[in-house]
């Protein structure tokens, strides 16, 4: 099975494509902006496989949360090779990968300066998502061990208990693969962005109506 991962919702997007057992995988730098190099990335992880797009058998991509226009550039980019040669999707949410080390606790990732995307889990499950404040954070965690992208690091969680994690590419594709594994595949109609907020266009939207 030849697998298309991408996950364009945080600064660094990654490409990868699987095949018997093997991955041809791209990570961006936080300076190449995602609509102007993903395609980019797709095609070299492709050729680097040795394979024609249409020799892809599922395409995947986290679906968020994570960065509004990034998460946009990723689906709609699956959307249209799908439109094209009608393969199987796998959606990815973007706390699911760090399942695989966090057993209790919090999994945090960067939303904007003053904000967090959260995830509380128990037991190797999400219980609930969400955003928290930079102003509320250190009493949200509290006594809770913490989990996070070793890029994101934050400053003032020097003192918390934090596991930074340096391989989600790879907590990534095993996710994927599990799925593809299992048959979990998910229909077109809910191949769809997972929002936890609103946009910044339309926070001031709705302030201007209220």
């Amino acid at each position: 099975m030849n697998i298309l991962i991408v996950d364009s919702s945080k600064k660094r997007a990654f490409v990868d494509v699987v095949t018997n057992d093997k991955s041809f995988g791209y990570t961006l730098d936080e300076n190449e902006k995602h609509s102007e190099n993903l395609l980019k990335r797709i095609e070299e992880a492709i050729n680097r496989a040795d394979l024609d797009i249409e020799d892809i058998d599922v395409f995947s991509a986290v679906v968020g949360p994570g960065s509004f226009t990034g998460i946009r550039v990723g689906l709609s980019t699956i959307k249209a090779f799908n439109f094209v040669f009608n393969k199987k999707l796998v959606a990815v949410n973007s706390f699911e990968p760090f399942l695989a080390i966090a057993k209790n606790g919090i999994i945090l990732l960067n939303s904007t300066h003053t904000t967090f995307y959260y995830a509380r889990v128990k037991n190797s499950k999400i219980e609930d998502m969400g955003t928290v404040s930079t102003e509320e954070l250190l009493s949200f965690i509290k006594n809770q061990k913490v989990y996070m992208l070793d890029y994101e690091r934050y400053e003032e969680l020097k003192d918390y208990d934090v596991c930074y994690v340096e391989n989600y590419n790879e907590l990534l594709k095993n996710v994927v693969c599990a799925k593809c594994k299992k048959q979990e595949f998910t229909l077109d109609v809910e191949f769809e962005p997972l929002y936890v907020q609103l946009s910044q266009a339309e926070e001031q939207l709705k302030n201007k109506n209220n």
